[in-house]
């Protein structure tokens, strides 16, 4: 189907140019169960850990993982950010934690692929 992982659907941009209003809902899933309203300078918790576990398989972060957010974790989320093109402030909130989950294969999310 349309919706399985492996699946492609192409069409070309002339058909849908003329229906597109340029806006999308997206819908995704948070597989952690992260806090709402994000991880940030001075947060404390076992999803430091995790954020930095991660960041570290794509390179982002160097050192040893800590339970406190702090400078080190800061700075490798403003690399990650910015590197991908998006809001550089250093917070983990809802469009980095989109963006990672995609990056990271454990978690099975919808891709755009390249024709």
């Amino acid at each position: 189907g349309v919706f399985g992982s492996v699946d492609k659907l192409e069409m070309p941009l002339e058909t849908i140019n003329p229906l597109w209003t340029r806006k999308a809902i997206i819908f995704w899933k948070d597989f952690e169960s992260l806090p709402a309203s994000g991880l940030e300078t001075g947060y404390e918790g076992k999803e430091v850990i995790w954020l930095q576990k991660n960041l570290r398989l794509l390179g982002f972060f160097m050192g040893r993982e800590a339970s406190r957010y702090g400078a080190k974790t800061e700075k490798s989320v403003r690399k990650f950010q910015r590197t991908n093109n998006i809001k550089d402030d250093g917070k983990f909130q809802t469009e980095s934690k989109m963006l990672l989950y995609n990056l990271l294969d454990i978690y099975p999310t919808p891709k755009l692929i390249e024709p």
